[in-house]
């Protein structure tokens, strides 16, 4: 059984490009150039009392590259990607996910990798949490 954040990266595999650079939670040392974390908000999501099993709340995607021109590509890649409204993911039911700000590159790391972040506001019906009645 998956959860949302791994439903999300493994739509994001589905496009030839990222079948095996998309991953949930953490990114693997070796992982391959460029590649792409989801990670969920610290704080967890909010719940609509009225409306069970809704939930809304933020989540980034974090893109790892060696060059500066395709982090800032590949982060619009990803942006373009996950702006989808009604969508099916594995067994989330996405209302909605749009873009909150457009994609930060951050200075080069000292493990000479670039790191492209956005930033998204998702909508979506789930089920496996269930906080509602």
């Amino acid at each position: 059984m998956t959860d949302w954040v791994t439903d999300i990266a493994n739509f994001i595999r589905q496009d030839a490009n990222w079948e095996n650079s998309a991953f949930a939670y953490q990114m693997p040392e070796n992982a391959p150039d460029p590649s792409v974390m989801i990670i969920p908000p610290i704080k967890g999501l909010q719940y609509d009392l009225y409306l069970p099993n809704r939930y809304r709340g933020p989540f980034q995607a974090l893109i790892r590259t060696k060059d500066i021109a395709s982090a800032h590509s590949k982060a619009a890649e990803i942006l373009r990607m996950l702006e989808v409204v009604n969508t099916q993911m594995g067994d989330l039911n996405v209302v909605r996910i749009v873009p909150t700000i457009t994609p930060i590159v951050y200075p080069k790391s000292d493990s000479d990798l670039y790191e492209a972040s956005v930033n998204f506001e998702i909508i979506m019906i789930d089920t496996r949490i269930k906080t509602g009645t």
